[in-house]
């Protein structure tokens, strides 16, 4: 099932690009999106997988990896995040890990194996 957000906006983030944010209060537990996926093939999407997704999620060299459309590649890092996601295989599901406020952006904590891969020390 493919949940499309309503509770949701995007609007540009000085020093991040386009993030993502709650137009309405979003309680904790929330589910916000259920996203449609699509697995990359690394021998032809080698530019695109270093914004997708690691499957499984957690692995330290996932051995997929996957894009989501909607909002679900749009989502920025925040080391206390306030929503997070996991993925069947066919779906990603974004939800609240805590209360969120009309108008706050909707952050999902980046794994680590992203920022060596872009050589990052300093997190926006």
């Amino acid at each position: 099932m493919i949940l499309p957000p309503t509770k949701l906006y995007l609007r540009e983030v000085e020093g991040k690009g386009m993030g993502v944010f709650a137009s309405d209060a979003i309680v904790k537990g929330e589910v916000i999106e259920i996203c449609h996926i699509y697995f990359l093939n690394p021998l032809i999407n080698d530019n695109l997988s270093a914004h997708g997704w690691g499957f499984p999620k957690g692995d330290e060299k996932p051995n997929k990896t996957f894009i989501a459309f909607g909002f679900g590649s749009v989502y920025n890092h925040c080391d206390d995040n306030n929503i997070d996601w996991e993925c069947d295989g066919k779906t990603m599901k974004f939800f609240a890990t805590r209360s969120i406020n009309a108008n706050e952006e909707c952050c999902v904590k980046y794994h680590e194996r992203y920022w060596q891969h872009h050589g990052v020390e300093n997190k926006i």
